[in-house]
C-alpha cells in the first residue's frame, strides 16, 4: 500500500472513530439523563480483562478515589474463564477499592447466568458508573455495556468511549497506527475517568495496592529459603500469553548467568502453567537462576518485585505488576502491538523494542517475511543491550556490572537494529503485502475476553 493510501485509510478510520464516539456520547446521555451527582455515595468502575489490563487500571482507580474520597469505590470486572486471576486477587480487601464484583465468561453463556450477574451488580448499583473499555473494544460492545448498567440502576455514566479502530479490521488498524501517536493505556483510562494525574519524576515509585503483611512475610521466607535475600536480585518474567511477545528463553538464561557471575542472584517468576518455560530459562542460565514460577499469587508477586534490584520482563502482565510494585525494570517489546500504547505507568521502566517491517502485526504466531527472520524484532535484542539499559534504571547492580561495559557471551544473536531505550512515536514502516495476519474476533466488554 502506498503512503497516500495509508494516509487516506487512516483519515477515514479517524473519522469513523470520532463519529462512533459522538454517537456513544449521545447514547450515554439518552440512557442516563439525570444530572451527575456532585458527591456520589457509590462510584462504580467497569474494567474487564486479564492481569495486565487490570493492573494498568490502578492509576485511574487511585485518581477516582482521590476525587471522590467519601464514595464507596466498586470495581465491576471479569478476567474471562472461571478461576482466572484478576481484579479480585489484585484489589480485593485492600485500601483503594472497597468492593469487587466479578463474573466469568461461562456465566454469560446462559440466561440464568446472565440474570445472576445482573443481580450481583444490582446489589452494588452505583450513582456513577465509569466505563473503561479495552483499547480494542467495538461500538456494539460498549453500547451493550451502557444498556447493561442502565438495567443495573446506575444514575449516571462516564467514559464509555472507543480507544482505537481495531473493530474496523486489522488492515485499517495498521494504517491508523502508522500515522497516529498512541496514548499509553494507563493515561487513556485516566482521561476516560475524567481525572488524569501527571506522571511523577523518573525514579519515583508509584503508589499501588500494597501487599498485606502476611504476603510480605511469605515472600521474605521464600527469598531466605532460596538464598535470594542478600545480594542484588534480578527477577525474570519470561512468560506471555502470545508466543510473539516472548523474548527467547536462551537470552533470559544468558542474562541471569551474566548477572550471577557479576555477583548477583536471579530468580524466574511466573504462573503455575509457566513452570516448564521458567525451567528452560534455568537450564540456559547453567542453573544459576532459581525457578519460582507458581510459587506466588498476584499480591505476593508484587511483594517479591518490591525486593528486585531489576526486573526484566516481556510486554505482559508481570510488566504491569512491576509498575504496581514500583520496581526498576527493563521491558522487552516485540512488533505485535502499536508503539507506545502499553507503556507501564510510573517512571522506572526502560523499554527495548527492535524494529520490524510488519509491525504492528497482531499475530499469535510469527510469519517471517522475506529477508526478515522469525521473531527478529525480539531476537535482535541482545542481553548486553538489556544490561546497558539496566544501568540507567536498576536500584542496585552487582559489583561486576559496575565496570565500564557489559559484554555478551559468545553465540548471542547480532542485533537487527539497535534497540531503543525509549519509545518514540509511531513510524510508518514499510509493509510486506505477503505478511498479512489472520483476523482476530471482535469481542464486547461483557462478553468473551482475550
Amino acid at each position: 500500500m502506498t503512503g497516500r493510501g495509508v494516509r487516506l485509510i487512516a483519515g477515514l478510520a479517524g473519522a469513523a472513530l470520532s463519529g462512533s464516539n459522538l454517537l456513544l456520547a449521545c447514547a450515554e446521555r439518552l440512557l442516563f439523563p439525570g444530572a451527575s451527582p456532585r458527591t456520589p455515595a457509590r462510584v462504580g468502575v467497569l474494567r474487564v480483562g486479564m492481569v495486565g489490563d487490570l493492573a494498568a487500571t490502578w492509576p485511574a482507580l487511585e485518581a477516582l478515589g482521590r476525587r471522590y474520597p467519601s464514595a464507596e469505590l466498586v470495581l465491576f470486572t471479569s478476567s474471562g474463564p472461571q478461576g482466572a486471576p484478576g481484579g479480585r486477587e489484585l484489589f480485593g480487601g485492600r485500601p483503594g477499592v472497597d468492593r469487587v464484583i466479578t463474573w466469568s465468561r461461562g456465566e454469560l453463556r446462559s440466561s440464568d447466568g446472565r440474570r445472576a450477574v445482573l443481580a450481583r451488580c444490582r446489589e452494588a448499583a452505583p450513582d456513577l458508573i465509569v466505563g473503561l473499555p479495552q483499547e480494542h473494544g467495538s461500538p456494539r460492545g460498549i453500547l451493550r455495556d451502557l444498556l447493561f448498567f442502565r438495567l443495573v440502576g446506575a444514575r449516571r455514566a462516564r467514559g464509555f468511549r472507543l480507544g482505537g479502530v481495531r473493530w474496523l479490521g486489522e488492515r485499517v488498524f495498521r494504517a491508523h497506527a502508522a500515522v497516529r501517536s498512541a496514548t499509553p493505556e494507563h493515561l487513556r483510562l485516566q482521561r476516560l475517568a475524567g481525572c488524569e494525574t501527571p506522571e511523577g519524576p523518573r525514579g519515583q515509585a508509584p503508589t499501588g495496592p500494597e501487599p498485606l503483611e502476611a504476603e510480605r512475610q511469605r515472600v521474605r521466607d521464600l527469598l531466605h529459603e532460596h538464598g535470594l535475600h542478600e545480594l542484588p536480585l534480578l527477577v525474570l518474567s519470561p512468560g506471555a500469553k502470545l508466543p510473539t511477545k516472548r523474548w527467547p528463553t536462551r537470552s533470559f538464561g544468558e542474562l541471569a548467568r551474566t548477572w550471577s557471575e557479576a555477583g548477583g542472584v536471579a530468580c524466574v517468576l511466573g504462573a503455575p502453567a509457566e513452570r516448564e518455560l521458567a525451567e528452560q530459562v534455568v537450564e540456559h542460565s547453567d542453573r544459576r537462576a532459581i525457578n519460582l514460577a507458581g510459587c506466588t499469587n498476584l499480591p505476593e508477586a508484587v511483594a517479591l518485585l518490591q525486593h528486585a534490584a531489576l526486573h526484566v520482563t516481556n510486554d505482559s502482565g508481570p510488566m504491569h505488576l512491576g509498575a504496581l510494585a514500583g520496581c526498576p525494570q527493563v521491558a522487552l517489546f516485540s512488533g505485535f502491538g502499536e508503539r507506545g500504547a502499553w507503556l507501564p505507568h510510573g517512571g522506572r521502566t526502560a523499554v527495548l523494542r527492535g524494529a520490524a517491517p510488519c509491525e504492528p502485526c497482531l499475530l499469535e504466531q510469527c510469519l517471517p517475511s522475506a529477508g526478515f527472520p522469525e521473531l527478529g524484532c525480539l531476537t535482535g535484542i541482545r542481553p548486553a543491550a538489556v544490561l546497558n539499559a539496566a544501568k540507567a534504571t536498576a536500584a542496585e547492580l552487582p559489583a561486576g556490572l559496575l565496570e565500564p561495559a557489559a559484554t555478551a557471551h559468545e553465540g548471542s544473536p547480532e542485533p537487527l537494529e539497535t534497540p531503543r531505550t525509549a519509545l518514540p512515536g509511531p513510524e510508518a514502516q514499510p509493509r510486506d503485502p505477503r505478511h498479512e495476519p489472520r483476523p482476530a474476533p471482535l469481542e464486547g466488554r461483557l462478553g468473551p475476553h482475550r
